[in-house]
């Protein structure tokens, strides 16, 4: 009985380590698009001045990107990104410091990204485009 239970726990042992060796189901090129945003950044104004840090963490094997936003002066926000495979499109989840919420979704098409953003209620949304490391301009 004690070698029964012995070979029964090695085989638990194997097949847990088979399971955490097994590729993430985040691994498709969709869900590494957003990789290059990962790290540390500065943040500037258009007139060069420091607006805040910007720490970027790639979490749950790969399958959510964290952000995280901070001024350094009381303002400060996170976002959760992750790549919805079956409707082909990045969504984020934005909370801040001021009471926001942005649900956002968006793809990219031919290098540049266009979001859009989830209304809380049936209005026209809004659209922010640009290009990964500059400026995103908004449209309503």
């Amino acid at each position: 009985m004690k070698t029964g239970s012995r070979f029964g726990i090695l085989a638990i042992i194997a097949s847990s380590m088979s399971i955490a060796m097994a590729a993430s189901p985040c691994d498709s090129s969709a869900h590494r698009a957003f990789d290059f945003w990962l790290g540390e950044w500065q943040v500037h104004t258009p007139d060069g001045k420091l607006a805040g840090t910007n720490r970027i963490s790639s979490e749950y094997n790969g399958c959510v990107l964290h952000e995280r936003y901070d001024t350094g002066r009381g303002f400060s926000g996170e976002s959760l990104n992750s790549y919805d495979a079956g409707r082909k499109v990045w969504h984020q989840t934005w909370v801040d410091t001021s009471g926001t919420l942005l649900l956002l979704e968006g793809a990219c098409a031919t290098e540049a990204w266009s979001w859009k953003a989830k209304p809380p209620e049936p209005t026209k949304p809004s659209q922010c485009t640009g290009l990964p490391g500059r400026r995103m301009q908004t449209e309503a």
